[in-house]
């Protein structure tokens, strides 16, 4: 289950500054604060790369059992690091996953709502 609940305003991190782990790999699930009514959640989620890598995919999974993931969003591939912002999720649970990479040397996607 999650380590951690994203709280308003606080920044929580999927991967936290660390090696950069195999491809398919999933960071740190996230609980997401329920929303009643509306249309789900909006949040921000941003990478940062350290070692320059030459090449760079991650993408944002949802989950509502921590069993069974779903991609959602845009995959961000800027190998500068990116923001993005979403908005509409419904899932209970979030998690960034490491879908490739060539080169670099650390991580870190951080997740604010």
């Amino acid at each position: 289950m999650p380590t951690e609940a994203l709280a308003r305003g606080i920044t929580s991190y999927s991967f936290n500054n660390v090696a950069f782990p195999s491809n398919g790999t999933g960071g740190t699930v996230l609980a997401i604060p329920r929303v009643r009514g509306g249309t789900g959640l909006a949040f921000s989620w941003f990478t940062l790369y350290t070692g320059s890598p030459s090449a760079v995919s991650v993408i944002l999974q949802g989950s509502d059992d921590n069993t069974n993931w779903f991609s959602f969003g845009t995959a961000t591939t800027n190998t500068a690091g990116e923001a993005i912002n979403v908005s509409g999720v419904t899932f209970r649970l979030v998690r960034a996953m490491m879908t490739s990479r060539t080169g670099g040397t650390n991580i870190t996607v951080g997740i604010t709502i």
